[in-house]
């Protein structure tokens, strides 16, 4: 789970021109860095992220309820 949105897009820092990245993104260009992790992983932006948000995700992920996504692998029940 990448929270908060420079571990998922890599927030201002990626704007840099430096090889900084989120865990999936730069800005919101999908890179394949860690692809191998795509379907496991779910996205968690925000600056900062509602704790809500990350109660219920983890929550979620402990009762193995479905969640859908969009293209940026953000739960589709919040973003």
């Amino acid at each position: 789970i990448s929270v908060g949105t420079c571990a998922t897009f890599g927030g201002i820092f990626a704007e840099g021109g430096k090889e900084r990245s989120g865990l999936h993104f730069i800005a919101e260009e999908k890179i394949e860095h860690y692809s191998k992790w795509w379907e496991k992983s779910i996205s968690l932006p925000g600056c900062p992220v509602h704790p809500e948000i990350i109660a219920k995700t983890l929550m979620a992920v402990d009762e193995n309820v479905k969640l859908k996504f969009d293209r940026m692998r953000r739960p589709k029940n919040f973003y």
